[in-house]
């Protein structure tokens, strides 16, 4: 369920872009590189992304309109985003953004304590390594540094892979999914979206990703503690 697939050849995941603004047509390709698509400027490709102003013909392919009404209109949301590319290039398609991160989260369980490195994370649980084995549905507490206060979760288990799989190492990749909280999930779908957002800025100019910007969603904080 959280395991990311990479397993889709780069050719078969080909969005051309056909935006009027500069801003957005830079960062929807910075946004698209992030989730593993290959933004093409010329050639054959598998979707075309564009906007109400330009209107691609027929034998160029596959078309998806941003800026018409329904859950792609302006400002975008970025899950939205996600899950109509999903859609389109995943069976079945996962719903939820999820982003990778170099983030240390707590992990307790039972009475011991481990600090983690976080593989990835979605509103609605995360990977992350593990020192030890876990047991399929066994819970355990998750709290991530994320804001002014962690957030803290009930978690259950739904995998424990070892890491030896991959490389040599006794380790083990650990998928969970979170006990429902609005308020918190609320929470980590705003800091996902920044967090993709603060990381594309870094791809584009200033002036273009301030344009660009314009056209996504801000989420509010929906902050609450522990």
């Amino acid at each position: 369920m959280l395991l990311d697939r990479i397993d889709d050849a780069p050719e078969k995941r080909r969005i051309a872009l056909r935006i009027d603004n500069r801003g957005l047509q830079a960062l929807l390709g910075a946004i698209l590189r992030e989730w593993r698509y290959q933004v093409v400027i010329d050639g054959p490709c598998e979707l075309i992304l564009t906007d109400e102003g330009i209107h691609p013909s027929a034998d160029e392919g596959p078309a998806l309109r941003l800026g018409a009404t329904g859950p792609l209109s302006y400002p975008l949301s970025l899950e939205a985003l996600w899950q109509a590319l999903e859609s389109r290039f995943h069976v079945p398609p996962r719903r939820n953004l999820r982003i990778s991160l170099p983030l240390d989260i707590g992990v307790r369980q039972g009475s011991r304590r481990e600090v983690c490195p976080l593989v990835s994370l979605s509103p609605l649980g995360g990977r992350f390594e593990f020192p030890r084995e876990v047991a399929r549905g066994e819970e355990l507490e998750v709290v991530l540094p994320i804001g002014e206060a962690p957030l803290t979760f009930g978690a259950r288990v739904i995998y424990a892979i070892p890491r030896g799989e991959w490389r040599d190492c006794p380790d083990y990749y650990v998928g969970v999914v979170f006990d429902r909280q609005e308020e918190k999930q609320k929470t980590l779908r705003a800091f996902i979206d920044r967090s993709y957002l603060e990381r594309v800025r870094l791809a584009v100019d200033q002036d273009v990703f301030c344009e660009g910007e314009a056209f996504f969603r801000t989420l509010g904080e929906g902050a609450s503690e522990g």
